[in-house]
């Protein structure tokens, strides 16, 4: 039977994280190859990587349809709506079973009997927490609750094998417009998917204690040492996913993000899983990881320069979505047809009524949308409380939040767009 292959998706700017993931992968996994799918780039310069380059074409992915979602799509989003497609390419290929991994994360054993499981029984998924955690409290917050709003399941380590193609299909074709980071709607990336999935396709819940082991699932266990070989005080440790923005410069911190380490133990606390953490961040650097952090995407920026902010792609989404219901033109594009001109003008242009909502651009609507806050506060809009949000717009435009997360010139309708650098990320909706 062929040889099962690892895999994983990234931008450019986790080459080096690819290239630890790959080199740790084969070093436990002699006989497989490993496979990078690359969104952003051709990969032609990329000579002597110890994976095997793809791009999106490659795996059936057009290069339109590639524009569509490198626009509507942040990064993350983006690279998390093509596993499906990567894995199902990877099995049309003949290879008996694939495991796709994130990039940020590190291979420490032979993998060779979980490829075996899934040949049996379908599709492999792994938790997020392997027991339980505290109990929630009087203000409800508990790592548990929290982590039901991002799945029960982690989407960054997946076994696909034959009985895996309807479920591949199935994923694709959701991820493809629904792979966002909104957990208060419902959904995170592919995750939410992966929960809904496990009722209606062939798949198991592997509860393998030493397979992706993630900082979340050390609250009552350390790393151990058995000379210079790491492994779980229960099983091997096979592959440790350093989530949650791992920052190489600081492995200290063995996630980066400010909710987790509410529930997280202290690095002091875990000197084995310090330990790793401080070799890994090691190799990182070895390979040229960002120093301080990486570079800005693909497609942060429209041809010219222009920032692409979080209401921008929301507005495009909402109408390449309405377009495609209606069998209508699609929204401009500028990575798709290079007038960057154009997609500025479609989203200054109203949205809704042209009396009764007069005033609301596509751009400002996309501010209301995006914010739950908003959403509550004027529900109907297009509709009779468009001018009361509009009115709300005027009076927070020279504001904090307005000035770090949004476009100015685009809360104009119709005024000339001016070029700004990438507005931050708001912490309100950032996991």
């Amino acid at each position: 039977m062929t040889s099962f292959v690892g895999c994983t998706v990234i931008t450019r700017g986790y080459l080096p994280y690819a290239r630890v993931l790959a080199e740790s992968f084969r070093k436990h996994n002699r006989s497989a190859d490993f496979v990078a799918l690359l969104v952003d780039g051709d990969g032609r310069e990329l000579d002597g990587e110890p994976f095997r380059v793809l791009t999106p074409a490659e795996i059936g992915i057009s290069l339109d349809e590639l524009a569509i979602r490198g626009l509507m799509y942040s990064a993350t989003e983006l690279v998390c709506s093509l596993r499906p497609a990567l894995l199902g390419h990877l099995l049309r290929e003949g290879v008996s079973a694939a495991i796709l991994m994130d990039a940020d994360g590190c291979v420490y054993g032979d993998l060779r009997a979980i490829a075996d499981r899934a040949r049996a029984v379908g599709t492999l998924f792994t938790p997020h927490l392997l027991a339980p955690h505290d109990a929630p409290g009087i203000d409800d917050e508990s790592l548990e609750l929290v982590q039901i709003g991002y799945g029960v399941l982690n989407g960054g380590f997946i076994v696909a094998a034959e009985r895996s193609t309807g479920f591949l299909e199935w994923l694709d074709a959701r991820l493809a417009r629904h792979c966002l980071n909104a957990p208060e709607r419902g959904l995170y990336l592919d995750q939410r998917w992966l929960d809904l999935a496990l009722g209606m396709f062939p798949a198991e819940v592997l509860q393998e204690p030493g397979c992706n082991v993630m900082c979340l699932n050390l609250q009552r266990r350390d790393v151990l040492w058995n000379e210079n070989r790491p492994t779980m005080p229960e099983a091997p440790l096979l592959y440790f996913h350093f989530l949650l923005g791992f920052d190489p410069e600081r492995p200290e911190q063995i996630c980066n993000e400010v909710f987790a380490r509410r529930w997280l133990p202290y690095l002091d606390e875990r000197p084995g899983a310090r330990r790793l953490a401080q070799e890994y961040a090691g190799r990182l650097l070895a390979h040229g990881a960002p120093q301080a952090r990486r570079p800005p995407q693909h497609y942060d920026t429209l041809p010219g320069g222009q920032a692409v902010d979080r209401h921008v792609r929301a507005a495009y989404r909402r109408g390449v979505l309405e377009a495609e219901r209606d069998s209508l033109p699609l929204p401009p594009n500028p990575f798709r047809d290079g007038d960057p001109d154009a997609l500025l003008r479609w989203l200054s242009e109203p949205s809704g009524d042209p009396v009764r909502d007069a005033g609301l651009s596509r751009y400002r609507q996309a501010i209301r949308d995006l914010r739950p806050d908003l959403r509550s506060a004027f529900p109907e809009v297009p509709g009779e409380h468009t001018q009361r949000f509009l009115a709300w717009v005027d009076s927070e435009r020279d504001g904090e939040w307005m000035a770090r997360y949004a476009i100015p010139a685009l809360l104009d309708a119709g005024a000339p767009f001016a070029a700004r650098p990438q507005a931050a990320s708001d912490p309100a909706f950032a996991r």
